[in-house]
């Protein structure tokens, strides 16, 4: 970071909403390790046509894997050569145990090789009411790559090699609208038996030029169905153009939005819950956790009015790179 020269932060506050932006003054000729890896190109980083309008949280930014990999490698052999040796070490293992099964794979090629510029997630409202469906709510993150299929099977491959070995292999696909959907039991876990509701699995599949990797099946499925389908797109939510153009538009490398009126019903819900006993309470010192009552927040419906949404934007130009949000007025306060 010997190359940033300023940080500065501003807030503006205004009728037609709030703007907050974060810079740091890095010059382009003169950035390396971080900064360089965190440049981002100006590239179309708008809610693809296939991301549905109830999406709650979104973002997409426009890194490119298979270049952050090299410059990963040549930042740490900067830093430490050691440090490198040990990653090398850690890869030619994995080919070596790989290759046992296949000759042909190579960590790196099957893998960073097939990493896009394009990495994509968002996440939906909860299905159902209770604070357990509340707790997970359904995200997907797509990953853009030129072989989808090789980069599945790359990512199977790590999966066995983190302690799932004899599990990952014994998951067969399945088939859904054409698509092959591959499960890999998390570390930690154990595939049930027939008959028994699964553990907590990852999920990978492939459409659209993306890899997606969730732990819900039903939020992949709508994915998988969106190639064949045309569902409601999310860029066409009112208000969202107007309130990216106050952040600079959507082809910054990095977009994000968040539907906070669903959010905040979440959340909401979840704090009025809380009890005693809750390890995010525990978090809270002691002197201090008496102070909070959560029982008390008002019935959400009371103060939906005072949200609505915010959009965030990150971008590099010659000069530095910026980080921008921007969250308008509820219309309903006008």
């Amino acid at each position: 970071l010997y190359d940033l020269r300023s940080v500065s932060f501003a807030l503006r506050e205004a009728r037609e909403g709030a703007t907050a932006e974060f810079h740091l003054n890095t010059p382009a000729d003169s950035r390396v390790g971080l900064t360089k890896m965190l440049t981002l190109p100006p590239k179309d980083s708008a809610p693809p046509a296939f991301i549905p309008a109830d999406a709650v949280k979104f973002s997409r930014v426009r890194f490119d894997g298979k270049q952050g990999w090299a410059d990963l490698v040549k930042m740490l052999a900067n830093i430490s050569p050691q440090v490198l040796a040990m990653v090398n070490a850690a890869v030619d293992t994995a080919n070596v145990t790989a290759q046992q099964k296949d000759p042909s794979f190579d960590l790196k090629n099957d893998l960073f090789g097939n990493l896009g510029d394009d990495i994509v997630s968002y996440s939906k409202a909860p299905v159902g009411t209770t604070v357990e469906a509340m707790q997970k709510q359904p995200g997907i993150v797509l990953v853009a790559s030129p072989n989808p299929e090789k980069l599945i099977q790359a990512v199977k491959v790590l999966g066995m090699l983190t302690g799932a070995a004899q599990d990952a292999a014994a998951a067969a696909p399945r088939d859904f609208h054409g698509h092959k959907i591959y499960p890999i039991a998390l570390p930690g876990q154990r595939r049930a038996p027939k008959g028994q509701a699964p553990g907590t699995e990852l999920l990978l599949s492939s459409a659209n030029g993306y890899v997606a990797f969730t732990t819900d099946a039903g939020i992949l499925e709508e994915f998988l169905r969106s190639a064949d389908s045309s569902p409601k797109p999310l860029r066409e939510t009112p208000g969202l153009a107007d309130a990216a153009a106050k952040v600079g538009g959507m082809s910054t490398g990095l977009f994000s939005y968040q539907n906070q009126q669903e959010v905040m019903r979440i959340t909401f819900k979840l704090m009025k819950s809380l009890s005693d006993s809750d390890p995010t309470l525990k978090m809270i010192p002691a002197e201090y956790r008496e102070w909070l009552d959560f029982s008390l927040l008002p019935d959400y419906d009371l103060v939906s009015k005072y949200f609505y949404i915010s959009v965030f934007t990150g971008s590099s130009t010659a000069d530095g790179m910026s980080l921008k949000v921007f969250t308008p007025r509820p219309p309903k306060l006008n």
